[in-house]
C-alpha cells in the first residue's frame, strides 16, 4: 500500500464552442486542474526518492507528523481540427512540502500529444 491520497478539482471550458462563423476554433478547450497529495497516516510511504533527512528508506518517518506531501496544478490545452485528429499540450508543477522534502525545488513537465482516430 502506498499511503498516499489525492484530491482532483478540475475546471474545464471552451471558450468558443458558440461561435458558429468560426467552426474551427469551437473544439479548443482549456482544463486546469490542482491536486493536493496527502498521507493517508504517518507511516511510511513507499515512494521515498528526494525525502527529507530524517525519513527512513522505506518513506517517511513515523515522527514526522505533517500529511501534507505537496501540490500538483496542471495545465491543459485540447484542441480537435477535424474528428479523427486531436492535439493536447500539458504543463504541470509539483509544489512539495518543504518540511518533509530535501529540495524544495517546484519540479514540471510539459507535453504534447497527437492522437489520430481510425
Amino acid at each position: 500500500m502506498e499511503n498516499i491520497a489525492a484530491v482532483t478539482l478540475s475546471y474545464s471550458i471552451r471558450p468558443f464552442a458558440d461561435m458558429k462563423d468560426a467552426p474551427s476554433i469551437q473544439n479548443l478547450q482549456g482544463i486546469l486542474k490542482a491536486i493536493p497529495f496527502f498521507r493517508t497516516s504517518t507511516g511510511a510511504i513507499s515512494a521515498s526518492e528526494g525525502l527529507a533527512a530524517g525519513s527512513v528508506s522505506s518513506g517517511l518517518s513515523s515522527s514526522l507528523s505533517n500529511l501534507y506531501l505537496g501540490t500538483e496544478v496542471d495545465m491543459i490545452v485540447n484542441y480537435r481540427p477535424l474528428s479523427d485528429l486531436g492535439v493536447a499540450l500539458q504543463g504541470g508543477l509539483f509544489m512539495p512540502n518543504s518540511s518533509l522534502f530535501v529540495s524544495s525545488n517546484v519540479l514540471y513537465y510539459v507535453e504534447l500529444d497527437v492522437s489520430v482516430s481510425f
